[in-house]
């Protein structure tokens, strides 16, 4: 079973497109025989997304959970402990999956990868008098690397893992959570980390869904905060080579020797890692708290 989980914050005007894009999924999924559930970790709902949530519970697939810290990576840990599929992947309400990515990587992750990611497209958008305007769509194939012994150096320095890629639960319990801190880049920092850990990272070769880019979102790129958080990731993991200039008062928030989750701080080591006893520590507290 695949795991969709889906943050859900202010996203009011992409309600109608998600909602047809998830149906066309998972019809999809259907017809490949693949078993799902889509987890949505909503945020001070509106009344438009409170009304898209009950028509959406009506489904078995649907789970609707709270995340005692609703941030993009609270609710993206929220969702990963509720999850109840060996396999989770993250839905955004702007982006697109596309279901043979989904399946291969599930099929990849039975074979025995822990973590796959896959070649995607970006759609980008401009907005003219108030209305979005496709522009182009752009393939990223050719230029997402394999994960072998030449190329492992990137995977410590660069967001080479895609925006959709896909993990196994017991690999989530070996890295430990997305960093909280973070507003953008803990996605980043979250698979050079498992790529520290495990040696089990397979690049798939469907193509694994549509990001959106259109200026508005937190990752759309160019954005100083954006910057500032890559380089707290190059300080974690020792890639200061890689660092760009930025406001330090940026810089600051940020605490490269600490990982937060659920508002508690964990101490890593030097190589940017939980350490035994803090991931001992961190299974224990997800084990005895409500998810």
């Amino acid at each position: 079973m695949i795991s969709l989980v889906t943050p859900l914050y202010k996203s009011d005007r992409y309600l109608k497109s998600y909602k047809v894009v998830l149906m066309d999924c998972l019809e999809k999924l259907n017809r490949l025989n693949l078993d799902y559930e889509v987890i949505f970790v909503p945020k001070d709902p509106s009344p438009a997304e409170q009304v898209f949530l009950n028509d959406l519970k009506t489904y078995h697939w649907c789970r609707v959970i709270d995340s005692p810290n609703p941030s993009l990576y609270g609710s993206w840990n929220s969702g990963t402990l509720a999850a109840q599929g060996e396999a989770v992947g993250f839905l955004p309400m702007d982006d697109i999956r596309f279901p043979e990515g989904i399946k291969e990587a599930v099929e990849l992750i039975h074979l025995g990868a822990e973590l796959v990611y896959s070649p995607f497209k970006v759609r980008r958008y401009i907005n003219v008098l108030g209305h979005n305007f496709l522009v182009f769509v752009k393939a990223f194939h050719k230029g997402v690397l394999e994960f072998n012994e030449k190329n492992y150096p990137e995977f410590l320095r660069s967001m080479v893992y895609t925006p959709f890629f896909i993990f196994t639960k017991s690999l989530y319990q070996k890295v430990g959570p997305f960093d909280e801190q973070f507003k953008i880049a803990g996605d980043f920092d979250w698979c050079v980390r498992a790529a520290k850990i495990s040696k089990r990272l397979k690049r798939g070769k469907e193509f694994s869904g549509s990001f959106r880019v259109d200026g508005t979102g937190v990752s759309s790129g160019g954005k100083l905060r954006h910057v500032a958080e890559n380089n707290v990731v190059y300080v974690r993991h020792g890639q200061q080579g890689k660092i760009l200039p930025v406001s330090l008062d940026l810089m600051k928030e940020y605490d490269p020797k600490s990982l937060f989750f659920r508002r508690k701080k964990f101490e890593l080591s030097d190589n940017g890692l939980m350490g035994e006893k803090n991931l001992a520590d961190f299974n224990s507290q997800i084990l005895t708290s409500a998810i």
